[in-house]
């Protein structure tokens, strides 16, 4: 896919007008619910279903601090990674509740998904300790009660590997017994040949948890939109697999279903 969707730092891959290209309107966002502490209870998303009326899944992009989240659910709906339903900050931190969106198809308008934008975890330079605890509660709280959430989706930046506190996410993640995907993001800031064995390190990392859901790891850039488009695409894919209760590593290895 690297060479395919011109992933990884390349010339001429980054400048406004293909980026704009790129920029495919292939969903919406809309801020549906909100939980700001361990002390609210989840809101009641029930009402939000599909065509056939069956409740739209839930799933939660997480990641470490800065790692792209908001910026990636703005560019998943068209648009640059500033401006767009989620609020976006070059300073990491800057997302401090959880946020609900529903997720719609752009041609039909119909629901696919719920996506939870939840805070990100590692350190945060002058953040207090007091905060940066109330935030990671805020997420545990969450991942315990959210009873529609089929998966979460670890956003990995593509020049730091999975580092310390991502493992510690996913063995929380692995505790909980909620299965995860990865998804590595910023992949404009690495060239194609240091991106790919990025990749491979990444997917490896992963592996070593017991909650992860296995399949490939796609790659994508906010900033250039490359991979943003497809990305969408394995999004619903993934829900889907998940749901139907397919272990996606199992299956690469000649297996099936989830046993747990």
């Amino acid at each position: 896919d690297i060479g395919r969707l011109r992933l990884g730092r390349q010339k001429g891959v980054y400048n406004p007008k293909s980026s704009s290209l790129r920029r495919a309107y292939d969903c919406s966002a809309s801020l549906v619910g909100g939980v700001l502490s361990h002390r609210d209870p989840l809101p009641d998303l029930d009402h939000h279903v599909d065509p056939r009326g069956d409740p739209v899944p839930e799933v939660a992009l997480a990641g470490r601090s800065n790692a792209g989240k908001s910026s990636l659910l703005n560019a998943m709906t068209g648009l640059k990674p500033g401006p767009g339903s989620a609020s976006v900050s070059a300073r990491p931190g800057w997302t401090r509740s959880v946020q609900l969106f529903e997720m719609a198809e752009a041609d039909s308008g119909e629901a696919v998904l719920l996506l939870a934008d939840l805070p990100g975890y590692g350190p945060l330079p002058n953040t207090p300790p007091k905060e940066r605890t109330a935030w990671a509660r805020l997420t545990r709280h969450y991942l315990k009660r959210a009873r529609r959430l089929r998966s979460v989706f670890v956003l990995i930046e593509s020049s730091l590997g999975v580092t310390a506190d991502d493992h510690a996410f996913m063995d929380a993640l692995d505790e909980l017994q909620r299965p995860f995907h990865v998804i590595m993001t910023k992949a404009d800031l690495l060239p194609p040949a240091e991106l790919a064995a990025s990749n491979v390190l990444v997917r490896a990392d992963a592996s070593r948890h017991e909650s992860y859901a296995g399949g490939d790891v796609p790659m994508c850039s906010s900033r250039s939109g490359a991979g943003v488009q497809e990305l969408w695409g394995r999004l619903k894919l993934g829900v889907e697999l998940t749901a139907a209760g397919v272990d996606l590593a199992a299956l690469e290895a000649g297996g099936g279903r989830r046993g747990r």
